[in-house]
């Protein structure tokens, strides 16, 4: 896999408390050409605690070594 390749993956997570703005985030690199594996809460009605969403986004990374990391902490 090529680095360019590899960049164009990300494993992006967030509790109840950022799950709108990773919404709105998911779709901006989605528009620019980005795979994304999206992690945590879909919504603010969606209870996580972001210990758990960050250990996700983390194995993501871990399990899969083209995916870069991104976590939203609101």
């Amino acid at each position: 896999m090529t680095w360019t390749k590899m960049a164009r993956l990300v494993a992006i997570g967030a509790d109840h408390g950022g799950a709108q703005l990773k919404s709105e985030l998911v779709q901006i690199l989605k528009a620019g050409g980005y795979t994304v594996r999206e992690l945590g809460s879909t919504s603010a009605d969606d209870k996580t605690d972001y210990p758990d969403v960050a250990k996700q986004v983390c194995d993501a990374v871990l399990n899969d070594k083209g995916t870069r990391a991104r976590s939203l902490r609101a």
